[in-house]
């Protein structure tokens, strides 16, 4: 992913972009502090404040164009049998997708907390 990789420099190594990825997952999944991150990768915890952000803007970025929001404006009355086939397996869809969701919460923990971002550094 070139947004999220960086140059080496004299004076340091970049973070790979690999362990970038590595760092937001492990964020995500445990939904701990920037100092007690710190601590398990063995980074900064003002690298990570800058990390993080970073890295998840780019994630969003990638990935908001292929979201796709489905939105229940249907009139349930007077279809056709592949419109009410459509819509049944719409339903569904959203169903498995909820579920999914639910499966999700259990495995990072994160989903269930608001992250601890400071005001000014809150992802738009």
């Amino acid at each position: 992913m070139p947004l999220i990789e960086k140059q080496d420099t004299v004076m340091r190594e970049a973070i790979s972009p690999r362990n970038r990825l590595c760092i937001i997952l492990r964020y995500l999944t445990t939904g701990n502090s920037f100092q007690n991150l710190a601590y398990s990768v063995r980074i900064a915890p003002n690298t990570l404040s800058k990390l993080i952000p970073e890295t998840l803007k780019a994630i969003i970025e990638v990935l908001g164009n292929k979201v796709i929001t489905i939105v229940h404006q249907f009139q349930w009355r007077n279809l056709t049998v592949e419109k009410k086939i459509f819509n049944y397996r719409l339903s569904r869809a959203c169903r498995m997708s909820e579920n999914g969701f639910g499966i999700m919460v259990n495995i990072f923990h994160i989903l269930l907390n608001v992250i601890s971002l400071s005001q000014w550094k809150k992802l738009n």
